[in-house]
Protein backbone atom coordinates (compact mmCIF):
# COMPACT_ATOMS: atom_id res chain seq x y z
CA UNK A 1 0.00 0.00 0.00
CA UNK A 2 1.19 3.50 -0.86
CA UNK A 3 0.15 6.50 1.22
CA UNK A 4 0.26 10.19 0.35
CA UNK A 5 -0.63 13.35 2.25
CA UNK A 6 -2.12 16.27 0.37
CA UNK A 7 -2.25 19.73 1.93
CA UNK A 8 -4.40 21.31 -0.80
CA UNK A 9 -6.28 20.70 -4.03
CA UNK A 10 -3.19 21.30 -6.18
CA UNK A 11 -1.27 18.58 -4.35
CA UNK A 12 -4.20 16.16 -4.74
CA UNK A 13 -4.22 16.96 -8.47
CA UNK A 14 -0.46 16.34 -8.71
CA UNK A 15 -0.62 13.04 -6.80
CA UNK A 16 -3.34 11.82 -9.15
CA UNK A 17 -1.43 13.07 -12.19
CA UNK A 18 1.66 11.09 -11.16
CA UNK A 19 -0.32 7.95 -10.34
CA UNK A 20 -1.95 8.06 -13.77
CA UNK A 21 1.46 8.10 -15.45
CA UNK A 22 2.13 4.64 -13.98
CA UNK A 23 -1.30 3.09 -14.48
CA UNK A 24 -1.72 0.48 -17.20
CA UNK A 25 -4.59 0.56 -19.67
CA UNK A 26 -7.23 -2.02 -18.77
CA UNK A 27 -7.13 -1.07 -15.07
CA UNK A 28 -10.18 -0.49 -12.90
CA UNK A 29 -9.81 1.95 -10.02
CA UNK A 30 -12.18 2.27 -7.10
CA UNK A 31 -12.16 5.89 -5.91
CA UNK A 32 -13.49 5.93 -2.36
CA UNK A 33 -14.18 8.88 -0.07
CA UNK A 34 -16.97 10.92 1.43
CA UNK A 35 -18.61 13.78 -0.44
CA UNK A 36 -16.42 16.85 -0.66
CA UNK A 37 -13.17 15.02 0.05
CA UNK A 38 -11.64 15.75 -3.37
CA UNK A 39 -12.59 12.86 -5.65
CA UNK A 40 -13.32 15.18 -8.57
CA UNK A 41 -10.04 17.05 -8.09
CA UNK A 42 -8.31 13.66 -8.07
CA UNK A 43 -10.16 12.66 -11.28
CA UNK A 44 -9.05 15.89 -12.97
CA UNK A 45 -5.40 15.27 -12.13
CA UNK A 46 -5.66 11.62 -13.14
CA UNK A 47 -7.20 12.50 -16.51
CA UNK A 48 -4.49 15.08 -17.15
CA UNK A 49 -1.86 12.45 -16.37
CA UNK A 50 -3.42 10.23 -19.04
CA UNK A 51 -3.09 13.01 -21.61
CA UNK A 52 -6.73 14.12 -21.53
CA UNK A 53 -7.17 17.86 -21.95
CA UNK A 54 -10.98 18.00 -21.87
CA UNK A 55 -12.71 19.62 -18.90
CA UNK A 56 -13.40 16.91 -16.30
CA UNK A 57 -16.71 17.11 -14.45
CA UNK A 58 -18.33 14.90 -11.87
CA UNK A 59 -20.66 12.34 -13.46
CA UNK A 60 -23.08 12.54 -10.53
CA UNK A 61 -26.17 12.89 -12.70
CA UNK A 62 -24.90 11.31 -15.92
CA UNK A 63 -23.49 8.26 -14.02
CA UNK A 64 -20.70 7.98 -16.60
CA UNK A 65 -18.44 10.42 -18.42
CA UNK A 66 -16.17 9.19 -21.20
CA UNK A 67 -12.93 10.93 -22.16
CA UNK A 68 -10.51 10.03 -24.95
CA UNK A 69 -6.85 11.03 -25.14
CA UNK A 70 -4.89 11.76 -28.33
CA UNK A 71 -3.81 8.12 -28.62
CA UNK A 72 -7.41 6.86 -28.61
CA UNK A 73 -7.30 5.49 -25.07
CA UNK A 74 -10.40 5.98 -22.95
CA UNK A 75 -10.99 7.11 -19.38
CA UNK A 76 -14.40 6.07 -18.09
CA UNK A 77 -15.35 8.11 -15.02
CA UNK A 78 -18.25 6.57 -13.11
CA UNK A 79 -20.28 7.91 -10.20
CA UNK A 80 -22.49 5.09 -8.91
CA UNK A 81 -23.84 6.97 -5.87
CA UNK A 82 -27.39 7.17 -7.20
CA UNK A 83 -27.73 3.52 -8.22
CA UNK A 84 -29.82 1.34 -5.97
CA UNK A 85 -29.00 -2.16 -7.23
CA UNK A 86 -26.49 -4.12 -9.22
CA UNK A 87 -29.25 -4.89 -11.71
CA UNK A 88 -29.15 -1.25 -12.80
CA UNK A 89 -25.51 -1.72 -13.81
CA UNK A 90 -26.47 -4.69 -15.95
CA UNK A 91 -29.35 -2.79 -17.56
CA UNK A 92 -27.00 0.09 -18.43
CA UNK A 93 -24.42 -2.33 -19.88
CA UNK A 94 -21.65 -1.08 -17.61
CA UNK A 95 -20.19 -4.50 -16.90
CA UNK A 96 -18.63 -4.68 -20.38
CA UNK A 97 -16.79 -1.41 -19.81
CA UNK A 98 -14.99 -2.79 -16.76
CA UNK A 99 -13.17 -5.26 -19.03
CA UNK A 100 -12.08 -2.82 -21.78
CA UNK A 101 -8.31 -3.32 -22.27
CA UNK A 102 -8.09 0.04 -24.08
CA UNK A 103 -9.49 1.99 -21.15
CA UNK A 104 -9.13 2.86 -17.51
CA UNK A 105 -12.26 2.98 -15.37
CA UNK A 106 -12.29 5.38 -12.43
CA UNK A 107 -15.27 4.42 -10.28
CA UNK A 108 -16.64 6.66 -7.54
CA UNK A 109 -18.95 5.00 -4.99
CA UNK A 110 -17.97 1.52 -6.26
CA UNK A 111 -19.64 -0.48 -3.49
CA UNK A 112 -22.63 -1.51 -5.59
CA UNK A 113 -20.39 -2.81 -8.41
CA UNK A 114 -18.20 -5.14 -6.32
CA UNK A 115 -19.57 -8.33 -7.91
CA UNK A 116 -19.01 -6.98 -11.44
CA UNK A 117 -15.50 -5.61 -11.07
CA UNK A 118 -12.46 -7.68 -11.94
CA UNK A 119 -10.80 -9.07 -8.81
CA UNK A 120 -7.50 -7.42 -9.77
CA UNK A 121 -7.98 -3.67 -9.45
CA UNK A 122 -6.76 -0.64 -7.54
CA UNK A 123 -8.51 0.97 -4.59
CA UNK A 124 -7.78 4.63 -3.87
CA UNK A 125 -9.20 5.96 -0.65
CA UNK A 126 -9.21 9.66 0.22
CA UNK A 127 -9.85 10.68 3.81
CA UNK A 128 -10.02 14.19 5.22
CA UNK A 129 -8.09 14.76 8.46
CA UNK A 130 -9.02 17.14 11.25
CA UNK A 131 -6.34 19.56 10.04
CA UNK A 132 -8.00 19.60 6.57
CA UNK A 133 -5.24 17.58 4.90
CA UNK A 134 -6.13 14.59 2.75
CA UNK A 135 -4.74 11.12 3.30
CA UNK A 136 -4.64 9.24 0.01
CA UNK A 137 -4.13 5.47 0.21
CA UNK A 138 -3.45 3.40 -2.90
CA UNK A 139 -3.90 -0.36 -2.62
CA UNK A 140 -3.63 -3.14 -5.20
CA UNK A 141 -6.52 -5.59 -4.77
Amino acid sequence: MECYISNNAQQTFEIAYNLAKNTKWGTNIELVGEMGVGKTVFAKGFAKGLGIDAPITSPTFALLNKYINNEGHILYHFDLYRLESIEELYLLGFEDIFYDANAISLIEWPQIAQDLLPKKRIRIEIDKSDDNTRNIKVEQL
